[in-house]
């Protein structure tokens, strides 16, 4: 269903190119993540990075068409922490948002997100090993975007599920590998400021 709805919104986007805004911008946010618990083996839960990703500062770019009754656009954004090694978490979206004026230069908008996550922890100091995962990203977005001489200042909140599809890892001391953490869900606010073209 997304993937239909995603594919529609590009058709129609490349039709009416010619009419669309292009907007490019950055976005500064939080980001938090519900992390499934690794395990040490088959039997003991390690609760080391359940609380990986929790509240951490998010950078993003993106860029797309705005035909101000919708938008397109590709963003990437990465979170990142220290906790029990170094953590970062990069998606990388393809978004369509319907847009709906209120005032003269403000639009509330809602939409749909989809694309893919990679997760990586680098703990070679601190346990022996490291590891990475990549999930299928799917969710949604709403928030309000502010219109002002060429510029956007936009405020929002994405709620993402995530699908496991491949990890690897290199441990050196418990042979783990297939109990490193995945990426369940995550949850962002954020704030934007795009220019439009």
């Amino acid at each position: 269903m997304i993937k239909r709805i995603i594919g529609a919104a590009i058709l129609l986007g490349t039709v009416n190119m010619a009419q669309a805004g292009v907007f490019i911008g950055t976005s500064y946010g939080w980001t938090s993540s519900d992390i499934e618990n690794a395990k040490i083996d088959d039997k003991v839960p390690n609760l080391d990075y359940e609380d990986a990703i929790k509240g951490e500062q998010t950078l993003g770019v993106r860029v797309g068409g705005d035909f101000d009754f919708m938008r397109v656009y590709v963003s990437y954004d990465r979170a990142s922490s220290d906790y029990h090694g170094k953590n970062t978490q990069d998606s990388i979206l393809l978004s369509v948002d319907y847009l709906y004026p209120v005032e003269k230069n403000t639009r509330i908008f809602a939409g749909l997100s989809a694309g893919a996550t990679r997760l990586d922890n680098e703990s070679a100091t601190y346990r022996g090993y490291t590891y990475e995962s990549y999930s299928k990203s799917y969710g949604g977005q709403f928030g309000m975007i502010y219109d002002f001489e060429g510029w956007q200042l936009e405020g929002g909140y994405r709620i993402l599920k995530h699908s496991s599809y491949e990890r690897s890892g290199d441990d050196r001391d418990m042979g783990a590998s297939d109990y490193f953490p995945s990426l369940n869900k995550s949850d962002q606010f954020y704030m934007a400021l795009n220019y439009r073209f």
